[in-house]
């Protein structure tokens, strides 16, 4: 049995258990892990805040750096999970794969014809985790079990499979972890001399920026498409 056979098994196990013993049979719970999936308030919005939490909390030139650096390839991490998706083998989504029972409330058709791996929302969601977890390991594992969570609704809904996900997360972890190492020149830290002289146009600024990252870009990606 190759590697990829092991994976199969693995996801088609995970995924069928789910869905032939849960999925379907329980309105209320269907309907909520759909507006969990959904909603960008346990995801996005809760992350970046989070993020703001540490940049009022330590004030300090090199921790906002870092953070506003982390932030930046966290983005980096989500932009090349996507590229991936584009250049890796076709993977079709476990609920037209595997003949799954659609969740209730979930309508057909979305997803059908983009490749589910890898998951670019769990790429994103774990790298902000871990620029969170190096400037604050407490709220770190929080966000860390918040993005699990949050990514797990995605299995359940048959949108993704258990790999997915899992490489999704380590390609985020391991982006941020990696170039965060990097050095920064000292020309970069002129952008505090910003938020220091104008704060009003600085955070004006941060705060479109952080609301795009907050919802993967999903205004510009529709302008994008039209």
């Amino acid at each position: 049995m190759t590697f990829r056979d092991l994976v199969d098994h693995f996801d088609s196990t995970i995924i069928v258990f789910l869905n032939k013993q849960v999925v379907g049979k329980f309105r209320a719970l269907d309907l909520s892990i759909e507006f969990i999936e959904k909603s960008f308030l346990f995801s996005g919005v809760l992350l970046l805040t989070l993020l703001w939490y540490r940049w009022f909390k330590d004030a300090r030139a090199r921790s906002r750096m870092q953070l506003l650096f982390g932030i930046f390839v966290a983005v980096l991490a989500g932009v090349l999970s996507r590229v991936l998706q584009h250049i890796l083998p076709f993977h079709l989504r476990p609920l037209y794969n595997l003949h799954l029972t659609f969740p209730i409330g979930l309508e057909p058709g979305p997803l059908s014809h983009w490749n589910s791996f890898p998951s670019d929302h769990a790429c994103i969601y774990f790298a902000l985790a871990t620029v969170l977890f190096l400037s604050d390991r407490q709220w770190g594992i929080f966000a860390f079990f918040c993005a699990a969570i949050t990514c797990s609704t995605r299995i359940y809904l048959g949108i993704h499979y258990p790999s997915d996900v899992l490489a999704g997360a380590i390609l985020g972890v391991l982006v941020v972890t990696l170039l965060t190492r990097i050095p920064l020149p000292h020309g970069v830290y002129r952008i505090l001399d910003w938020e220091r002289d104008a704060p009003p146009s600085f955070y004006a600024c941060a705060f479109i920026v952080s609301y795009q990252i907050a919802t993967l870009f999903t205004d510009l990606r529709a302008i994008a498409h039209l």
